[in-house]
């Protein structure tokens, strides 16, 4: 006989994935169950169900309330499952039961890396108080039926064929910088752009916190807590125009905050070190001995120098000493 698996909750993303997965292998029996085929929120169900399962059953339990309920009738909808799912269990035991519960049960404040096998349960939303709830009713109903149950306390599963994508991680990043109308959300990604934007600022943790949904907590008002934060959960990646002699724009080079230390004890900017230093500023040339002289400036019209008298010559035209133009050290 071939074995028999039914998953309870088989519209949403973990539960389709799994069935049609099960079903392509073939040799499985698989049923699976929505809130449309089996209602197990009504107290009749625990009898269709017991109906459906049998000793040989591998039962997988991904069932919880719809989304368009507000919080409360959530709350209600999600233990009347549990309550009609253990009634039913209690009578007609499984082979085995995996029920899906969420990392919710530890609390909105912890985070991916502090929540190990043995991190407290402390369940900050209604939700996580009904996953811990379903969990432990199933315990106490398993030991006493005395058939095998396995939970899995799952984070949010990102994927491909995932409809609520946008509300996790880089898409909900995206949306919010092309879709989202308030100013607020706005200003914080602005902020953000920013190269010298920092994480032991608070405006900038805010900013963060703002975009990327992560939840104010204590740790926001000190700069240890801050670069606590900013260790687990940013990674920062700098984007910049590379400028050359052709499109030299000396407004970038003097907001730039990414320099190169030189032996001297100087920092040249990024741009200007790559366009005007690099070939002769290098550190083979100062352990040679060989100091660096200052170097001409690039301009639109060719490199500009400075003679002894404090003319300007660019493209080896001679300009008054009034010119308004000199040339600048860029260190």
């Amino acid at each position: 006989m071939k074995p028999k698996v039914v998953i309870l909750g088989n519209s949403g993303f973990i539960g389709t994935s799994l069935e049609k997965d099960l079903k392509g292998k073939g040799g499985i029996r698989v049923e699976g169950f929505n809130s449309s085929s089996l209602d197990l929120s009504l107290k009749e169900s625990s009898e269709n169900l017991a109906k459906i399962l049998n000793e040989e059953t591998i039962l997988f339990i991904f069932s919880r309330s719809r989304k368009k309920q507000n919080q409360i009738d959530g709350f209600h909808h999600n233990i009347l499952i549990d309550q009609n799912i253990a009634r039913c269990l209690e009578k007609t035991p499984v082979k085995k039961c995996l029920y899906f519960s969420s990392i919710s049960v530890y609390g909105e404040a912890a985070t991916n890396s502090e929540i190990k096998e043995n991190a407290p349960v402390d369940p900050s939303t209604l939700y996580g108080i009904t996953k811990y709830a379903g969990e432990k009713l199933l315990q106490v109903t398993a030991q006493k039926a005395g058939f095998p149950l396995l939970v899995l306390r799952c984070c949010k599963v990102y994927g491909p064929g995932n409809s609520d994508i946008i509300s996790y991680g880089p898409d909900q990043f995206i949306n919010t910088i092309y879709t989202d109308p308030r100013p607020i959300y706005k200003k914080a990604i602005e902020g953000l752009w920013s190269a010298s934007s920092s994480f032991s600022s608070m405006k900038t943790l805010y900013d963060f916190s703002c975009v990327c949904g992560i939840p104010v907590k204590k740790d926001f008002f000190t700069e240890k807590g801050r670069q606590k934060i900013a260790d687990e959960n940013a990674f920062r990646i700098i984007l910049i125009q590379f400028q050359d002699k052709y499109n030299w724009d000396m407004k970038v080079v003097k907001k730039c905050c990414i320099g190169f230390a030189m032996p001297d004890g100087r920092t040249i900017p990024f741009d200007a070190y790559n366009v005007l230093y690099r070939e002769t500023h290098e550190v083979k040339h100062w352990q040679n001995g060989n100091v660096p002289k200052k170097v001409p400036m690039p301009t639109p019209y060719g490199f500009i120098s400075q003679n002894a008298n404090g003319a300007i010559k660019s493209n080896g035209q001679l300009n008054g000493q009034k010119t308004p133009t000199k040339e600048r050290d860029l260190t």
